[in-house]
């Protein structure tokens, strides 16, 4: 999940473990979308050339470069928590914040 609030970015696993110096780029990538706070749920993916999302690369120690961030829903957005009863509108809105500053997230609420 990768979660934004006044404490900063932080890429976080499923047992609790801060990610984000081992994937830097998609923690500097969500950083940047222009809200104050939400918590998305996704995972990180490192692709093979041919595009296909393979595990053993992102196994390992170290910082991933490669590693981006297929994000599955918007679970809460400036405090707010999102639910729907049609999952894709977390897709969604994030789609919609992270290529317009001008985005009302209530409209979608």
């Amino acid at each position: 999940m990768a979660r934004k609030d006044a404490a900063g970015v932080r890429l976080i696993t499923r047992a609790g473990n801060d990610f984000s110096s081992r994937f830097p780029f998609i923690a500097m990538g969500v950083g940047k979308l222009p809200v104050r706070s939400y918590l998305i749920d996704g995972e990180a993916i490192v692709t093979n050339s041919d595009g296909l999302a393979v595990f053993d690369l992102i196994r390992g120690h170290g910082s991933k470069a490669s590693a981006v961030l297929c994000a599955f829903d918007l679970l809460e957005l400036d405090a707010s928590i999102c639910c729907s009863p049609h999952p894709p509108i977390g897709i969604r809105i994030l789609a919609a914040i992270s290529s317009s500053r001008d985005f009302a997230a209530t409209n979608y609420f």
